[in-house]
Parts: C-alpha cells; sequence; structure tokens
C-alpha cells in the first residue's frame, strides 16, 4: 500500500510543480504547504509510538489525512482507541476509484 500511495502523491501537481514525499517521520513546520497522510494499515496500528506523533500533528493543527486499501472494506470500529485522532477525520481509500478521493483530498 505504502508504495501505492507514495506513486499516486508524485503522480500530482501543486502550484505548477511536483510534491514531494517524506517518507520519514518529521514534524511538518505549520507554515508549511504540507498534507500528513496516514497509512491505516494494521501495521501502522501496532506501532505505538504513532499516536504521540499523530496527536501532536492534530495540536499543531496540520492537516491529516488517514487513508485506508478500499474505503468499502476497512473496519473504522476496530480502530484502536490510542488513534483516536484518526477516527476523527474523514478517510479516503485507494478503492473503490483508483485514489481519486486521495488526489482530491490533497
Amino acid at each position: 500500500m505504502r508504495d501505492r500511495v507514495v506513486a499516486l502523491i508524485e503522480s500530482m501537481q501543486a502550484d505548477g510543480g511536483p510534491i514531494e514525499v517524506i517518507t520519514e517521520r518529521v514534524m511538518p513546520d505549520t507554515w508549511d504547504n504540507a498534507v500528513v497522510a496516514f497509512l491505516a494499515t494494521p501495521g501502522a496500528f501496532a506501532d505505538l509510538s504513532l499516536p504521540e506523533y499523530l496527536n501532536r500533528v492534530v495540536q499543531e493543527r496540520l492537516p491529516l489525512l488517514p487513508i485506508v486499501d478500499d474505503i468499502r472494506r476497512f473496519n473504522f470500529r476496530a480502530i484502536p482507541q490510542s488513534f483516536a485522532a484518526i477516527g476523527e477525520r474523514n478517510a479516503k481509500g485507494l478503492q473503490p476509484d483508483d485514489g481519486k478521493g486521495v488526489e482530491a483530498a490533497m
């Protein structure tokens, strides 16, 4: 899923230029033109350090976009309570629209 999301985002244009994808966990400055994309996968939910990072993203009022593989099949009730920041956001899926919803949200 990660490779598909990175390829999708790298194919987009913003303000006439390409979008830079940073895959390390960094905290953008609040004045940066940035979106923090969270790939909602079992591995991500198993990472116990992620909730603290995501809560800081929310506290800094940065855009946070949860991305799921297939919006029709994702079990939103299974999101761990520690990931409450994700549950408060509208997720987008790579399917059923081949990432068009993700692209529009970016």
